[in-house]
């Protein structure tokens, strides 16, 4: 996780099989919850409070191109 005042990374959380991950995003009304799509094909959810590093769940999406992040808002 990067800190964009200090432009450094604060913190490194692993949960794409080591693939890149290609999008990011705090879910509405927290800043605490964060979904993110890596080249694994999966959207993984986070909870960063509290120092916490692992995903809480994932969902394998089956495509790399299209981001299909918008299923957790519903």
């Amino acid at each position: 996780m990067w800190n964009l005042n200090t432009r450094r990374a604060e913190t490194v959380v692993e949960g794409h099989s080591g693939n890149s991950v290609v999008w990011v995003n705090t879910l509405r009304g927290t800043d605490t919850l964060i979904s993110s799509q890596g080249r694994d094909m999966r959207v993984c959810l986070w909870d960063l409070s509290e120092g916490r590093r692992a995903v809480l769940d994932s969902l394998w999406t089956g495509s790399v191109g299209f981001c299909q992040c918008s299923l957790l808002e519903m």
